[in-house]
């Protein structure tokens, strides 16, 4: 209250109480208003000032959840095996046989619903490891041939040493012959009614079909056998290797690992839209220059595999430098590693190319060649579950182009089929 005022030298009237300053706190912070008032000479109350109105303080909201990067890791508890629906039953060991190194090969068929909605049919054949229990979950590793060649060309050949290596590892081993657009076959049966088959895996008018019939495979047998669901796998070579990687990336939340044989990321399905600098190519149209993707972006692969890729030094029909395009620039990334190799690939591709004339593509055949050789390098920095491997050979190959399946020099010891067998058996 402003003070009282002082009576007039006639007795004057006294000043008006001061009123208070009217100060308004801020949010943060706010003076109050002075409040004094000077008595006039005839008593006149002092005005007092309202208090300035303080400014709320600018709190910062804190951020309500956190997004997962597009390459994020997946994760999984692969110690404890996972029961497909399979597990308890008796095996179907019906159908005809194929005895093959000690195994027993049944022939199977599945029909799936394929392009255009059409029902189509397609053939596997399958054998079980010899300690093989029906309540047991087995681990399941797949294999694929090249263009034109079928489920016994992969297992009598094509695929050297990957069934037998598989056996040894008590896995469950699955010979897949492509779709095709005629009868089932194989033509090794003579059977007039059975056309050879005349299609690959991966390419824009055969992709549809191929992967429709893997997961009806892959439905059928977790159905009929006790299949460790963490641990599948998929192998191939050439036409079957890039179809390996294509099912790497969009099964990956599904598959434990993927071997690719001469193979690449083919230009199909680009995993980002635009990483195709070229269209598809159909069968019949495909050589070295389209292939293959030449940029790669997995970022939306679906969850991860462990990935091996073997590839013949100087290989025009799935160029080298494409298949480490894939590798570099795909694979290494998607799972978490560095940028470097152990031991380093330069240093791998000069051990294997030591003495040999390198011809650049596409007259690469005939070209004088070493004694065979195997090298491997490790990405480095990977994420533990996932590591990445490159394995580069100088094995001639079907055409001397070094394209194809290596069998190795020592009884296979030293082929594909073991390298990719030893990589998965280091795996949780």
């Amino acid at each position: 209250a402003g003070a009282t005022g002082s009576a007039g030298a006639t007795s004057g009237t006294a000043g008006a109480t001061g009123g208070a300053g009217a100060g308004t706190a801020g949010a943060t912070s706010g003076a109050a208003g002075a409040t004094s008032a000077t008595a006039g000479a005839t008593g006149s109350a002092g005005a007092g000032t309202a208090g300035t109105t303080g400014t709320a303080g600018a709190g910062t909201a804190g951020a309500t959840s956190a997004t997962a990067g597009a390459g994020g890791i997946e994760v999984v508890d692969f110690t404890t095996p996972g029961m497909s629906t399979g597990c308890g039953k008796a095996p179907d060991l019906t159908g005809t046989t194929l005895p093959y190194n000690g195994m027993t090969f049944y022939k199977k068929a599945v029909s799936f619903t394929g392009m255009g909605g059409a029902t189509k049919m397609a053939e596997y054949l399958i054998a079980l490891p010899a300690n093989y229990a029906m309540g047991t979950p087995s681990k399941i590793g797949f294999e694929m041939g090249g263009y034109t060649r079928d489920a016994i060309d992969c297992i009598y050949g094509d695929c050297w040493g990957f069934a037998t290596e598989g056996h040894k590892a008590n896995a469950i081993v699955v010979s897949l012959t492509q779709t095709n657009p005629g009868a089932i076959h194989p033509p090794q049966t003579g059977d007039p009614n059975n056309a050879p088959v005349q299609t690959g895996w991966e390419l824009s008018n055969e992709l549809e079909n191929n992967v429709a019939f893997f997961k009806a495979a892959l439905a059928d047998i977790e159905g009929k056998y006790c299949v460790d669901t963490k641990h599948i796998y998929a192998a191939g070579g050439s036409s079957g290797g890039d179809m390996a990687q294509y099912l790497g990336c969009w099964m990956g939340d599904q598959l434990r690992g993927v071997a690719s044989v001469g193979g690449c990321m083919a230009n199909t399905i680009a995993p980002v839209a635009g990483t195709s600098p070229m269209a598809a190519p159909v069968r019949g149209q495909e050589d070295y220059a389209n292939i293959c993707l030449k940029t790669v972006d997995f970022s939306v692969c679906k969850g991860n595999v462990a990935v091996i890729m073997v590839h013949g030094f100087e290989d025009p029909h799935i160029p080298w430098a494409d298949a480490r395009i894939t590798h570099d620039m795909g694979w290494m990334p998607k799972n978490g590693c560095g940028t470097t190799n152990t031991p380093d690939l330069a240093t791998v591709h000069t051990t294997i190319t030591a003495g040999t004339v390198i011809v650049a593509p596409p007259g690469m055949w005939n070209t004088p060649k070493v004694p065979y050789k195997i090298e491997c390098g490790d990405a480095d920095g990977c994420a533990t579950d996932y590591p990445v491997r490159w394995c580069e050979h100088s094995d001639p190959g079907y055409d001397n182009s070094t394209h194809g399946w290596p069998a190795g020099m020592t009884g296979g010891a030293d082929g594909a089929g073991a390298n990719i067998w030893s990589f998965w058996n280091g795996l949780k």
